[in-house]
């Protein structure tokens, strides 16, 4: 069954939500290896793995 172009391009989807928790973000930050290699306290570092002053990455989201 060959694929109708036009159909697939003119879809239109309804808008859909989603959310984060704090607990995403960090997890987040620490699988893309945040503080590996660093202090854990450095204030660098806790600001994308401590809940505050918590900060998202540009890739996150």
């Amino acid at each position: 069954m060959p694929i109708d172009v036009e159909k697939v391009l003119g879809t239109e989807f309804p808008p859909a939500k989603c959310g984060w928790a704090e607990k995403d973000v960090i997890l987040y930050a620490l699988g893309l290896g945040v503080g590996v290699g660093q202090s854990p306290v450095d204030p660098e570092v806790l600001k994308y793995t401590y809940e505050n002053g918590l900060r998202a990455l540009p890739t996150f989201g």
